[in-house]
């Protein structure tokens, strides 16, 4: 109980440097200054950029065969619904003669 009581409070005592520059950029941005808050975006070195760029590009490659699959399987949905519509009043009508069929017989029954 006391260890996360201590890791609580020096938790609190020095926050993460990712916390602190989050806090840094909101204040800049509370405050209007655009060179402050611009200033923070030019820190990361080239490799921090060049994998964010390749995980850019991952992802939009991922969507876009995301979408394509998507497409894909939506053209492959349709392509059922021309046979409901012959399945369906064929459907409905051999229920009706079962119907009928069934009536016949009862009203036979009672005469």
């Amino acid at each position: 109980m006391e260890l996360v009581a201590i890791t609580k409070s020096s938790a609190l005592a020095t926050p993460p440097a990712s916390r602190r520059t989050s806090q840094a950029v909101a204040l800049s941005v509370g405050t209007s200054n655009p060179t402050l808050a611009s200033s923070f975006g030019k820190s990361g070195s080239g490799q921090e950029l060049a994998a964010v760029d390749r995980l850019q590009h991952a992802l939009q490659d991922d969507i876009t065969r995301s979408q394509a699959r998507l497409a894909s399987a939506a053209q492959e949905a349709r392509s059922g619904f021309g046979l409901l519509e012959v399945a369906i009043p064929v459907f409905a009508v051999i229920a009706g003669l079962l119907v009928l069929l069934g009536l016949e017989r009862r009203i036979g029954e009672y005469r």
